[in-house]
């Protein structure tokens, strides 16, 4: 297509789709006729007909209310008032948008995809209406069919009234020979919908969000029951309504009204907070009607909840979760049932991450929807029976509905695999005439039957239907025995696929959300898919936009891998408006982080089974690393919006540890070895290549001006020689320091508390700071949590003792031998021992993990021997502690510091190292600093120190740092101090080690290491590596009520 051409397909889009609001009423009659087929005033007639149609259907139905005492009957009238009512307020909308197409209330931004939208919702409520009298009176569906079906006819002539858009086909798929497949981005790509708010998406993703109301099944909230905190909410409210929902079990089957929008619902986990219903089918209810939970309202959003339906397979349909609810998003959620689990009946609809199980046709019905990351786990239906994972419903070719399967993990659930997939499964079935499912590039298991697809009826819809496939993997994802049918396809590129991604399926042809984000989303057909992909949203101006490649190249001249930095950037920004290369930076990284969970795992397929379960174990540690990263992206983007210098400390921190998380990818996969050598170097090259992206944006962000009132008031705290850091609160600063707290649990051995074990305790644990008082006792247990503000309190580091033995050599990984592990942030230890017992020949053995921001360990004891403790990442601070252990035993890429701590060296296989820092950049923020410390030989070592060498650390990566100050070094040290990293002698000029003010008889530094990146520092440099200065203690610290040095001694 010529250029001139895509600039005039531009402009009329751009009429098309209001993005002025102050155009002329001759414009707004050229726009209706662009998104028209016929003349404006054509369609508002037909509308109002099709409006009155459904009065006088609705008056016809209502009569047959009273008449019958039939409990399925009865159901199926007040569906049909209900869907018939739905339908009226569908074309309602129609006429709304039409009449005034800059409205904002009701509309995405793009009219066709609106109105296409819920005139095809309005055809198939007649439809479902009608499936509702099943095993009802013939007459009374004899009589209502009548009036619907002159419905359907009025709507379907209404559908084809509406141009599907400039780049669209009239099969309903969009053009894909376009450059850059029509502007939907690449199939590759893996987001949210652009009229998913931002706002909203991070709901979705942070911890702690403020609820509007609570409920709580043990009264500990604002309600018990969740209909009534529903019932709460505004009606037809543009603000986000957060019902926050306890774990619990919820018995009740809840309806949310058409009239409620915008609502959320967040739980406490999949699995923790369900909501449970078992209506079904055989027990009278309409396949409709038998939904667990129901939601119409608009912009419904759900995140961490479980929606079971338990009437088990003998039950036949019997719904879990119905949802209507346009522009709905299901996050994290489990959607469990047999027959007809879940019921997409209408509108557009995502759902992310979720888990989804059943038998027969367990997803059904006829919305716009996109499936990604989600586990679809087909079950063990009843003997004789044939699972069906789809029976998508579109009834006619107009409509813009179908199932999009992206990124998706296709198996059988745990009831079915020990059958050895004995039931006959398959990928969906044609539930209506024009029935269309994509699945793309996702794992399909042998759990689905060589022919992929089955027949509905004979051959009913198999010339009609549209069922295709794209870059699948998986043992069931062969091709060579698929069904033959004229409607089933093999998409072989890109082009083709690309149709079917969010942009293009749920979006609709070119959305401008300038009332969903802070700008506009438009862009030149030219330049569509790049920044669909870097999912960048970017400013309109009156010109065609211009790339202002001169600001790109002085930003990105800054930047370790600038090449990379100008190929990402260019085309941002106009003439007249240079583009935030920054938060572009950090969106594209967290759009290249969001791997699907196909893409992990490809990587089992073809593998022995031993070398599998290794494999899953690296790449299950890649998915959780990867998750993690993008919360600290997520952070970094909100903290630089908000101000960037103002936050500029935290913005470096979490950029840091999202590059460290990367790394620790890497790591765990460049140190595998299998018989298909490159599985883990796909994994290394990506990691690398996000470590690029994240290394471009760090050195942006220490470029950002520092807010000068940081260091005036740093200066003047650190005259305060012994107080805490700053962030901690003055709660948790007594915490740490009144000898009795006040706990939320008590844990005992002896049953003398809550619970007798520290792991049920902090499953307890729900928001804000929860203290945990754990009694004397040693705890052989194995602890792993992500939950946020947990305090641990014990009688003694060497009283109340947490104990583990897993070891490399044993069989763990080494992140998975951890003792105790810890990933929320803010969290707290006063007074606890944490061990592994492996010993030295275990290799490495962790007693302690920690990715945790602005944790505190306080008189604690940590004990193991090779790599005791691994400070993985952001901002830590350890007191008063005894560390003991032998090679690289404080480990990892933190910012930690260290103060008036016993490092206790003990008798190793072959030498000691204290410190091994994985610092990969040289713009992260991370390191470790002792301080006022005492660097000791163990009572096991100290008769044979001479015996063995010992180090105060080695470099990790290439620019690992580590700083010793003002603390006492037993001669145990060898005179020179640190040891190279084996093979990595280029280290000793990129890494920064440094002492300052040591003393003992090992502190003299003469006989030191003389790599250039060793330094003996004074005064100034030594003050950079202080709490205030290394870990913005001063900030955080102070409400721990953990004593620390501010400043130098």
């Amino acid at each position: 297509m010529p250029k001139p051409f895509h600039l005039l397909v531009f402009f009329l889009v751009a009429l098309c789709l209001c993005t002025s609001s102050n155009a002329s009423t001759s414009m707004n009659k050229f726009l209706e006729t662009e998104c028209l087929n016929v003349p404006a005033t054509e369609f508002i007639g037909s509308l109002k007909t099709t409006i009155d149609a459904i009065r006088k259907a609705t008056s016809v139905v209502s009569q047959f209310g009273g008449f019958f005492h039939d409990f399925r009957l009865s159901n199926a009238i007040s569906d049909c008032l209900d869907l018939l009512d739905s339908s009226a307020d569908e074309l309602s909308w129609t006429m709304s948008a039409s009449q005034n197409p800059n409205a904002k209330d009701n509309s995405t931004g793009d009219l066709s995809s609106d109105l296409r939208t819920w005139l095809s919702a309005a055809m198939v409520n007649q439809q479902t209406c009608i499936d509702g009298f099943e095993g009802t009176n013939s007459m009374v569906k004899t009589v209502v069919s009548g009036s619907l079906n002159q419905i359907t006819s009025l709507v379907r002539n209404l559908l084809i009234m509406v141009h599907p858009g400039p780049n669209s086909k009239s099969n309903g798929t969009r053009n894909g020979s376009q450059k850059g497949g029509g502007g939907g981005g690449h199939p590759g790509q893996n987001r949210f919908p652009v009229w998913f708010k931002r706002e909203d998406r991070r709901l979705l993703q942070i911890n702690g969000v403020t609820a509007n109301v609570v409920v709580a099944a043990d009264g500990s909230g604002n309600f018990t029951r969740i209909m009534d905190a529903v019932e709460t909410a505004p009606d037809k409210s543009m603000n986000k309504y957060v019902i926050y929902i306890k774990k619990g079990l919820y018995k009740e089957n809840v309806e949310i009204k058409k009239k409620k929008w915008n609502l959320m619902m967040i739980g406490d986990g999949m699995d923790v907070t369900v909501i449970s219903g078992n209506r079904s089918f055989i027990d009278g209810w309409t396949t409709f009607r038998s939904a667990t939970f129901a939601v119409s309202g608009r912009g419904f959003i759900a995140r961490d909840i479980t929606f079971e339906n338990t009437a088990g397979p003998q039950k036949h349909q019997a719904v879990a979760l119905r949802s209507d609810s346009d522009l709905s998003v299901f996050f994290r959620c489990a959607i469990k049932g047999y027959q007809d689990s879940l019921y997409t009946h209408t509108m557009r609809q995502f759902y992310r991450e979720c888990k989804i199980t059943g038998t027969v046709d367990f997803i059904f019905g006829d919305g716009a929807v996109l499936f990604q990351n989600c586990q679809i786990l087909a079950k063990q239906g009843l003997p004789n029976q044939k699972n069906t994972i789809t029976a998508q419903g579109r009834k006619d070719p107009n409509q813009p509905t179908g199932f999009s399967i992206q990124f998706c993990n296709i198996s059988a659930d745990k009831d079915l695999l020990p059958s050895g997939n004995s039931t006959p499964t398959y990928l969906g079935r044609p539930w209506k005439l024009y029935s269309r499912t994509i699945i793309m590039q996702s794992y399909i298991s042998d759990a689905i039957r060589p022919q992929g697809w089955l027949e509905w009826n004979q051959d009913f819809a198999l010339d009609t239907l549209y069922y295709a496939e794209y870059m699948n993997n998986g043992p069931g994802a062969s091709l060579s025995e698929r069904v033959k049918w004229p409607g089933y396809h093999v998409l072989n590129n890109s082009a083709q696929a690309v149709n079917f991604t969010v942009a293009q399926f749920i979006e609709g042809d070119f959305i401008a959300a300038a009332s969903m984000i802070n700008f506009s989303d438009m862009t030149m057909l030219e330049f569509i898919t790049m920044f669909r992909v870097m999912g960048l949203v970017l400013m309109v101006t009156q010109g065609c936009l211009a790339a202002n490649q001169k600001h790109v190249d002085e930003q990105c001249r800054f930047t370790r891998y600038s090449t990379l930095c100008v190929d990402t950037m260019t085309g941002l920004g106009s003439e007249n408006q240079k583009p935030d290369i920054l938060s572009a930076l950090i969106n594209k990284t967290i759009l290249e982080t969001q791997l699907p969970t196909s893409y992990f795992t490809k990587f089992t397929t073809d593998l022995h089974v031993d070398e599998a379960q290794h494999v899953n174990s690296i790449t299950g540690y890649c998915e959780e690393l990867l998750s993690m990263s993008l919360k600290r992206l997520d952070q970094s983007l909100l903290a630089l919006r908000n101000s960037r210098t103002k936050n500029k400390h935290d913005i470096q921190t979490w950029i840091s540890a999202a590059l460290t998380y990367q790394q620790a990818c890497k790591d765990s996969a460049d140190s595998h070895n299998f018989s298909n050598g490159d599985l883990m170097g796909q994994i290394s090259q990506k990691m690398d290549y996000l470590s690029q992206l994240g290394s471009n944006t760090l050195a942006l962000v220490n470029r950002i001006p520092v807010e000068l009132t940081h260091f005036t008031k740093s200066r003047r705290l650190a005259k305060a020689d012994r107080v805490f850091p700053e962030w901690l609160s003055a709660k948790d600063r007594k915490l740490l320091q009144v000898p009795t707290v006040k706990a939320n649990a008590v844990v005992a051995k002896d049953g003398s508390g809550n619970y007798k074990t520290i792991s049920e305790a902090i499953n307890a644990a729900s928001g804000g700071r929860f203290v945990i008082y754990v009694k004397a006792g040693v705890y052989k247990e194995k602890i792993r949590t992500n939950k946020d503000g947990i305090t641990l309190v014990g009688d003694g580091k060497y009283t109340t003792i947490i104990v583990g033995s897993d070891s490399v050599n044993g069989g763990s990984s080494m992140p998975g031998s951890a003792t105790f592990t810890v990933t929320g942030d803010g969290f707290m230890a006063r007074d606890i021992g944490f061990q592994n017992t492996a010993g030295p020949r275990g290799e490495q053995a962790l007693a302690l993990y920690v990715a945790s921001d602005h944790s505190v360990f306080y008189r604690c004891s940590i004990a193991g021997y090779q790599d005791t403790l691994y400070a993985l990442s952001l901002r830590q601070f350890y007191r008063e502690c005894d560390i003991y252990g032998t090679v690289d035993f404080i480990f990892g890429n933190a910012a930690a510091v260290f103060q008036s701590c016993t490092l206790s060296l003990r008798r190793p296989s072959g030498y000691n190292v204290i410190l091994a820092s994985g610092r990969s950049d040289p713009g992260q923020n991370t390191g470790f600093s002792v301080q006022n410390c005492r660097i000791v030989p163990s009572s096991d070592f100290s008769p044979v120190k001479h015996s063995f060498e010992s180090y105060l650390g080695r470099p990790w990566k290439q620019y690992s740092r580590a700083i010793v100050m003002e603390s006492t070094i037993d001669n145990a040290i060898a005179s020179r101090g640190w040891v190279e990293w084996p093979g990595e002698g280029g280290y000793s000029k990129s890494l920064y080690f440094a002492e300052y003010a040591n003393v003992g008889p090992g502190a003299g530094t003469s006989g030191r290491v003389t790599w250039p990146g060793f330094h003996v520092i004074g005064r100034d440099e030594a003050a950079k590596f202080t709490v205030d200065r290394f870990i913005a203690g001063n900030y955080w610290l102070p409400s721990t009520g953990v004593t620390f040095i501010s400043g130098l001694q």
